[in-house]
């Protein structure tokens, strides 16, 4: 199961992609049910993947909670009282630049060979220089 993660960064700083993630079968996914994961950044303005942020392999064990995380222990998800499953945490190189718009794809391949997608498409903001 996909969907589209919608949400503004700021060039140069740090992001957080948060997502709960299921198999075909509606069931949250667990580092047992992982072989790999990966996950690339691209400026669409360019449609080249941002360096260093491309097809870039994750930890299972850095990005995958086998217990949901719900707001009583993380208050950054507020999207529901199910909770999350899965949080990448992004440098801000990966979002070099205001006024672009960024695509964030994760790749997790199951044990099973099956692939699921987090995706994400974020505008990155300007910070204002003084």
């Amino acid at each position: 199961m996909a969907f589209v993660i919608v949400g503004d960064v700021f060039e140069d700083c740090d992001a957080t992609q948060l997502a709960y993630v299921v198999t075909h079968r509606n069931v949250p996914v667990t580092q047992a049910d992982i072989g790999s994961i990966t996950y690339t950044v691209t400026d669409l303005s360019t449609s080249l993947a941002v360096p260093g942020h491309d097809n870039v392999s994750l930890n299972k064990s850095a990005v995958i909670f086998d217990a949901l995380q719900t707001a009583a222990e993380d208050a950054a998800w507020d999207r529901d009282d199910r909770g999350y499953n899965f949080r990448h945490d992004l440098p801000g190189t990966a979002f070099p630049n205001g006024d672009r718009e960024y695509s964030y794809e994760c790749i997790i391949v199951r044990t099973n060979g099956g692939k699921l997608l987090v995706k994400g498409r974020h505008p990155a903001r300007r910070l204002d220089r003084t």
